[in-house]
């Protein structure tokens, strides 16, 4: 249910929030810890490791939600593993780097998203 108020509105959202352990048991049902990363770079030399959190819906959409440390923080919408949307106010390339998908904003901030995050294995 975020993941389409969010995409809808295309409004920046507290996503450090998100980011966060779950604080009590009904958020943590519906929105997993962010334990894991992922590649990403707010220009295209740097490399990081951003935290991530993905929700997954029955018809087929990902949406990760995911932070560049002291950067910028991005919604991505998939459909069968293909960037749908986003929150970005510039461009949007994608490219297969692996075995993942690079997500790259107007031509600097980055992002890999593997493709086991997209097939939800």
């Amino acid at each position: 249910m975020l993941a389409a108020l969010a995409l809808a509105g295309c409004e920046r959202l507290p996503l450090l929030a998100f980011l966060q352990p779950a604080t009590d048991a009904s958020e943590s049902e519906t929105m997993p810890p962010a334990r894991d990363r992922l590649p990403c770079g707010a220009t295209p030399a740097q490399t990081l490791s951003c935290p991530y959190r993905v929700m997954r819906s029955d018809d087929g959409r990902t949406v990760v939600l995911v932070a560049i440390p002291g950067g910028p923080q991005r919604i991505l919408e998939f459909r069968n593993g293909a960037l749908v949307s986003s929150d970005a106010p510039s461009v949007l390339e994608t490219a297969r780097e692996g075995d993942g998908l690079r997500v790259t904003v107007g031509g600097a901030e980055h992002y890999l998203i593997a493709d086991e995050i997209l097939r939800g294995g």
